[in-house]
């Protein structure tokens, strides 16, 4: 029997975060969190995961969702400056369209 726990907390810089645990056991183990920014912030979601199947399997996931759609918003150097440094030094940014991808499943 599977066990589900959730908690909503706020501070200045967030205006929610939530937890959310999962323990169904050996087989299945999943906490999960959203961190909302105050939008003053002007910051991305914050999303992470740490799922355990069995105890061998085990996944971490870390994600930022942009608030806005707009190319010019994606591709700004002020979103994640120390990631657009490093894309800028080893990648062809000048060839990247971050909106690409928006609505598609990879």
């Amino acid at each position: 029997k599977a066990k589900i726990e959730s908690w909503n907390f706020q501070s200045d810089t967030f205006r929610k975060i939530r937890l959310t645990y999962i323990d169904a056991g050996i087989p299945a183990q999943v906490f999960n969190s959203v961190w909302y920014p105050d939008p003053k912030y002007d910051l991305p979601l914050l999303g992470v995961d740490f799922l355990s199947f069995g105890k061998k399997k085990i996944l971490c996931v870390l994600d930022f969702q942009p608030l806005k759609q707009e190319k010019a918003y994606l591709v700004s150097p002020d979103l994640f400056p120390h990631l657009w440094s490093y894309w800028t030094l080893h990648a062809h940014a000048d060839q990247y369209d971050p909106t690409s991808n928006i609505g598609k499943i990879l």
